[in-house]
């Protein structure tokens, strides 16, 4: 008799090859050397993964388009694609077309657009374009995309030394409108926007400033204003002056990052002020007025640091998270009041600066890709007061998996499942899947693929949706598509007719394709999809068509306890194999099909029942493994049918 081991769960996903000598782990024995096509479920098993629905075909060119969620109420939400100066919106529900809007955005540029929503109103940034406020009408047809007008901009002074100019006001009134001047040729039209403040050498500096608004530019020497807080005088030396432009603009650039955050709109990392966020006041998204200081006020501050860095992402979540190229930061809120232009303060964290994929929130902590693009970090509270922050990597276990990733989302909160999942699309169009419960110990990461490549995720409420480019009759095509585990195909299509039916048309978008067919429970012959249908030789009702993927789970090699210590490097022989499976069929162990047809309770002219068991495996002859020393399972499937692999145990010579 030979020795019995069991691997109860595939926890923390499939092992990187570098790590297969470490059998001294606890978590070795929790892996798996090859999970594909299939997620970890919390519970510890790992499932066939979900399959997508065609939703439409987008005309964008390849690569260049991107996705995002508009939510306007809870149950009426839309898709987002952006593609050369285009927005399409698409309604969840339905998955239908149901606007097409002209948008600045050209196809080159729309991948690093972000967004960020409160309500019925979502904010569109991108570096080298003034930002745009995209709100839902009265129905699904009408929408309003425009540039944003700001109240009040938020001002800098680019230029800085003015110590040699002479400025003179026309009026020092309050609520005047007058002209500013300078003695010297200083003004430009980036000027209109801007703000003058200036106080006498003599003033008491307790008291106000004075504050006034640049309206319109004259000259060189002379532009317009109006007087939001009276002066003292008419006549200031640029010493004692402040003059400044926007912040943003076509000259400095607009921001590249957004984020609403305690009743303010946040943005940051312009061109030109990349280190800067600014908010707005309190309650008023478009005015940046610094005003006086007051507590609703809009807030102005720079990460000072000794290197540089440029803001990429804003994520609001217990406290406001700044992540840049070189690393995070936060402003501490230590008595939990809001944040104020009087008591912000902004604290470097133990980080790495990120890429340009916006981090997301799973499992109560944030997920970023890190600078470099080959590890995933979860940026997470170590002190109760959320003053300190960590980033552990999510990712070590299972590095090989990361590919210089251009896109994530979270799926949480499903009706349908009782998981969440983060979706990472790889550069070279593989989807990396991660499940994690840090509750639990659950650390799961797995591989999925396609007869295509995944390009962009977003999550719209419940459900992820992707754009993927798939080639269909030798031509690129660029696919909207969305996961579920109600189909087991991918770019499939699902219906339902009212009477049973051999002819199954609307099937355009695999034209030339060979297709899987499942129908009320069966899997059908194969079909080649001729003017956009096919002929089925069953009369179904319930038919489900799309492109083949094939799951694989291949077990960790196995390690046996001896007591003259590991076997890690000693041949091994697998005698008998135990495969748990939960509600299952047409499962193949090794290449051998375990059956499924139980004659005594089989009712004819229906599918076969899924089956939970533990089914028993001898192994007879040589199967081209024989003795070694890293012994594996094989553990896959031919049809699209239901797989769920709880645990798997062996008898083992060593």
């Amino acid at each position: 008799m030979g020795i019995f081991v069991i691997q109860n769960d595939f926890t923390h996903g499939e092992l990187d090859p570098r790590l297969y000598s470490r059998t001294d782990i606890e978590l070795y024995h929790k892996t798996g050397k090859r999970l594909r096509n299939v997620v970890v479920l919390p519970q510890g098993g790992a499932r066939r993964r979900f399959g997508t629905v065609y939703a439409a075909t987008s005309d964008a060119i390849s690569g260049q388009y991107n996705i995002k969620p508009f939510v306007y109420q809870e149950g009426i939400s839309y898709v987002l694609v952006f593609t050369d100066e285009l927005l399409k919106i698409y309604k969840k529900s339905t998955n239908t077309l149901v606007a097409t809007i002209v948008a600045p955005w050209v196809a080159a540029d729309v991948a690093n657009i972000k967004v960020t929503q409160t309500f019925n109103q979502m904010i569109i940034v991108h570096p080298d374009y003034q930002p745009y406020d995209l709100k839902r009408g009265a129905n699904d047809a009408t929408w309003t995309l425009a540039a944003i007008t700001f109240k009040v901009f938020p001002a800098y002074n680019f230029k800085n030394n003015f110590d040699a100019i002479t400025f003179t006001l026309g009026s020092a009134a309050y609520g005047a409108t007058t002209t500013l001047t300078s003695s010297s040729a200083l003004f430009s039209a980036d000027y209109v926007g801007g703000i003058f403040i200036a106080q006498g050498a003599g003033d008491d500096f307790e008291v106000q400033p004075g504050v006034a608004r640049i309206t319109a530019f004259n000259s060189s020497t002379s532009v317009n204003v109006t007087i939001i807080s009276a002066f003292s005088g008419t006549t200031y030396l640029g010493v004692n002056s402040f003059l400044g432009e926007p912040a943003w603009s076509d000259t400095f650039g607009w921001p590249q990052t957004c984020a609403f955050y305690e009743g303010r709109l946040w943005f940051g990392g312009a061109k030109s002020l990349p280190e800067t966020m600014f908010g707005s006041a309190s309650n008023d998204y478009y005015n940046f007025d610094i005003g006086t200081g007051e507590a609703d006020d809009a807030i102005q501050v720079t990460l000072a640091t000794s290197s540089i860095n440029v803001i990429k992402g804003l994520v609001s979540s217990e406290v406001l998270q700044i992540f840049t190229g070189s690393g995070a930061f936060i402003p501490p809120q230590l008595d939990e009041s809001p944040l104020t232009p009087n008591n912000i303060s902004i604290r470097r964290q133990p980080s790495n600066g990120i890429t340009e994929v916006d981090p997301v929130i799973l499992d109560n902590r944030t997920i970023y890709v890190a600078k470099g693009g080959k590890r995933v970090l979860g940026f997470t509270p170590v002190t109760d007061n959320g003053v300190r922050y960590s980033s552990p990597d999510v990712g070590i276990i299972s590095a090989h998996l990361i590919r210089n990733p251009i896109d994530m989302a979270v799926l949480q909160n499903s009706d349908r499942d009782d998981a969440s999942y983060l979706f990472l699309v790889n550069g070279d169009g593989t989807l990396a899947v991660y499940q994690s419960l840090d509750e639990q110990n659950v650390s799961a990461w797995s591989l999925q693929d396609t007869d295509g490549l995944f390009k962009r995720v977003t999550a719209v409420e419940d459900t992820i949706y992707a754009i993927i480019e798939r080639t269909i009759n030798g031509e690129t095509v660029t696919y909207l598509e969305y996961f579920t585990f109600d189909v087991y195909t991918d770019s499939a299509k699902k219906v339902t007719f009212g009477s049973p039916t051999t002819i199954i048309t609307g099937l355009e978008h695999l034209e030339g394709e060979e297709v899987r067919v499942r129908a009320d429970g069966f899997v059908l012959a194969n079909r080649i999809v001729v003017d956009g249908q096919i002929t089925i030789e069953r009369a179904s009702i319930n038919v489900e068509v799309g492109l083949n993927w094939i799951p694989l789970i291949e077990t960790i090699p196995v390690d046996v306890p001896l007591p003259q210590g590991p076997s890690t490097y000693l041949l091994k022989r697998v005698v008998r194999y135990f495969i748990d499976f939960y509600q299952s069929l047409g499962i193949y162990v090794d290449g051998t099909l375990i059956p499924y047809l139980d004659f005594g309770d089989m009712v004819l002219d229906q599918p076969p029942q899924v089956q939970s068991r533990i089914y028993e495996f001898k192994k007879i002859g040589d199967d081209g493994k024989g003795w070694q020393r890293r012994q594996t399972c094989t553990i896959t499937q031919q049809d699209p049918l239901d797989m769920t692999i709880l645990g798997v145990g062996y008898e083992v010579e060593v």
